[in-house]
């Protein structure tokens, strides 16, 4: 079997050799998604696997852990400010709590508007 798999690669090799540069790349990115793909798959299956003997024993895979819990949250986004503390130039985009050097001046938000 081992003599097989050197014939095997010996050849795979040959076809490679006379590929461009761009045909091996080509062969690398549908390889590489070709192997995500698989693994993926493979994860799932043990996944599967192990759900249904946790289910005969009355356990989730919440229970031990593995479930996947919420979405993942993408990336934070950065307001454009509205306000501005004209002393010490810090800003807020008037979104979430009131700064303190709005609440404790007394004055209304309205009186730190930039524009």
């Amino acid at each position: 079997m081992n003599e097989e798999l050197s014939v095997i690669e010996q050849e795979e090799v040959a076809d490679l050799s006379e590929l461009t540069p761009k045909e091996i790349r080509a062969k690398i990115k549908e390889m590489s998604e070709a192997l995500d793909y698989a693994e993926e798959r493979e994860k799932n299956e043990i996944l599967e696997d192990l759900d249904r003997k946790l289910e005969d024993k009355g356990y989730t895979l919440r229970d031990i852990g593995l479930a996947k819990i919420g979405k993942k949250r993408g990336k934070k986004r950065v307001l454009a400010p509205k306000y501005k503390n004209p002393e010490t130039g810090d800003t807020w985009s008037g979104v979430g709590r009131e700064p303190k050097w709005i609440t404790e001046s007394g004055k209304k938000k309205e009186n730190f508007a930039i524009g």
